[in-house]
């Protein structure tokens, strides 16, 4: 189906150019130009009360089921309990914000869908009003105006003006729909009716213009039952619309429903939460305590193995000294020693080159005095026997006069 906008204008644009066709014919008859302004704010009333009719209101679908789906992946949503309270609060200031924008939204909708509905009673109130006066003028008036609802209002406004033109009816400047009219206008036209009729002598003429206007008035017709027809269809699609967003209403009032009682949940989760974090700030401030303590007591060994360790290497450099005097006295010891063995040897060697010597010598001295003894006994065996012969007889003296071994040879 087309769209109604689109096809008003084309309509407006068709009766534009048989109105054009119309005043080129012979049988056509002009009108003056308070007839024309009259016909002209008639159909923009006419346009501007179908345009707000057929406003639908502007509803972004995909923001609507993305808003279902997180509301109920939010019900889905399991909430963990080892947050900490700002995490929390970030989440609970997150679906409230969540919560006052679908209020919102629904509110901005309930009020858009009131002033619709306020406008299009208000519209067809206005539009009933016109067509009754239009018709009361048409023929005599009528009792029912339900039987010309597939006429449209511009149509209905070139009818009663043409009437008016032919026939004349000095009512239709009485009208309430032509009170804004200046006196002025109103004789104009008086003037401008009886000029024709008094010019219009000719039964040809008028005949064909009745013939012409015959014709146009059934195209005219047609087309208007083929616009009541769209009217009625988009009337028809505005209430399912309607209804439709009556439904999407009340499901977003009950996910609300369903949000406010997991805010409720949340705030019993938030408040156990802050029990919890006090009992933990408790435990914190008391570890903190034992820790400080702790801290102190580490901070004491610390510098005692601190002393200690600086104790030790005075120890150390002290032994490091005394195994470099150690070294020394044993180097001075070993070589004392080497020295002395080495004296030793010489003094030993010495004392076997003495002792080879004393061997020598003592072999030599014995010999010497074996000689030595020999010639003694020789001279005193001589003596004796000089000293016998000399004295005669003498007391004996021993042969042999025993000399130590190791007696000095002088």
């Amino acid at each position: 189906m087309s769209d109604p906008e689109n096809y008003d204008d084309d309509f407006y644009e068709e009766d534009d150019f048989e109105e054009e066709e119309y005043s080129q014919d012979s049988c056509a008859y002009s009108l003056d130009e308070s007839t024309e302004e009259i016909i002209q704010d008639a159909v923009n009333d006419e346009n501007d009360v179908d345009n707000k009719e057929t406003k639908t209101i502007p509803i972004d679908r995909e923001e609507v089921e993305n808003d279902e789906n997180a509301v109920e992946d939010r019900e889905t949503k399991i909430i963990p309990t080892d947050l900490d309270e700002e995490e929390l609060h970030q989440r609970l200031y997150e679906s409230s914000k969540r919560l006052v924008n679908e209020g919102e939204k629904n509110v901005s909708l309930a009020h858009s869908l009131d002033e619709a509905r306020d406008l299009l009673r208000k519209r067809e109130a206005d539009m009933k009003e016109m067509r009754l006066i239009l018709l009361e003028g048409i023929n005599g008036g009528t009792s029912n105006i339900n039987d010309f609802e597939n006429i449209s209002l511009p149509q209905l406004m070139r009818i009663r003006l043409q009437e008016y033109q032919d026939f004349g009816d000095p009512n239709l400047l009485n009208m309430s729909f032509f009170s804004k009219k200046s006196s002025c206008q109103k004789n104009d036209f008086d003037t401008s009716f009886y000029s024709k009729k008094s010019l219009d002598g000719d039964a040809s003429i008028v005949s064909n213009a009745r013939e012409c206007q015959c014709d146009r008035l059934r195209q005219e017709i047609h087309k208007m039952s083929q616009r009541s027809r769209r009217d009625r269809e988009q009337k028809y699609k505005l209430q399912s619309q309607i209804e439709e967003e009556k439904g999407k209403i009340e499901a977003l009032s009950s996910h609300i429903e369903k949000l406010m009682i997991h805010l409720k949940h949340e705030a019993i989760t938030k408040a156990k939460a802050l029990n919890e974090r006090s009992r933990f700030r408790k435990e914190i401030e008391s570890l903190k305590e034992q820790n400080r303590l702790l801290t102190k007591k580490n901070a004491r060994k610390d510098q005692a193995i601190q002393d200690l360790k600086d104790g030790s290497k005075v120890l150390e450099d002290q032994l490091t000294l005394m195994d470099d005097k150690y070294m020394d006295l044993r180097m001075k010891l070993d070589w004392g020693r080497n020295q002395t063995e080495k004296v030793l040897r010489e003094k030993t060697e010495e004392i076997k080159d003495l002792r080879l010597q004393i061997l020598a010598a003592e072999k030599d001295h014995s010999a010497l005095l074996k000689k030595l003894e020999n010639k003694g006994e020789r001279k005193v065996s001589n003596s004796n026997k000089y000293s016998l012969k000399r004295v005669g007889k003498l007391p004996m003296k021993n042969k042999h006069t025993i000399v130590p071994k190791n007696a000095a040879v002088t």
